[in-house]
């Protein structure tokens, strides 16, 4: 059998998925995510909204905040977990949280800690 020339559409949602994730503290501009995969942004923009269900811009935004989540989960300050993740500042960060979680990162930290 002979290998297809071009990588499937799924292939090529699941591996821009990949470069979103790889550093989610640097903003990887999304024409980067098309020119590594050797493909044009509009088709990637359409074909990720499609597979995937959202953007490309809030994969990587929920991304960020699941991983967020955990790291609260775990122990990290508000500060290092903002950092972490590259956002300007605690602030900009707790805003965002908050948003997708309807509660304050710190209040989450707290209630989500075991007695």
């Amino acid at each position: 059998t002979r290998a297809a020339p071009f990588p499937s559409a799924a292939a090529t949602t699941r591996r821009a998925c990949e470069l979103l994730e790889k550093d989610l503290r640097r903003e990887l501009p999304l024409q980067e995510v098309a020119r590594k995969l050797c493909v044009g942004y509009e088709s990637l923009r359409k074909q990720f909204q499609r597979e995937v269900g959202v953007s490309m811009d809030e994969y990587r935004q929920r991304k960020r905040l699941t991983t967020a989540q955990m790291m609260l989960l775990e122990g990290e300050s508000v500060k290092s977990v903002s950092q972490s993740l590259g956002y300007v500042d605690s602030y900009a960060f707790s805003k965002q949280f908050k948003r997708y979680f309807h509660c304050a990162p710190s209040d989450y930290a707290k209630s989500s800690r075991r007695p």
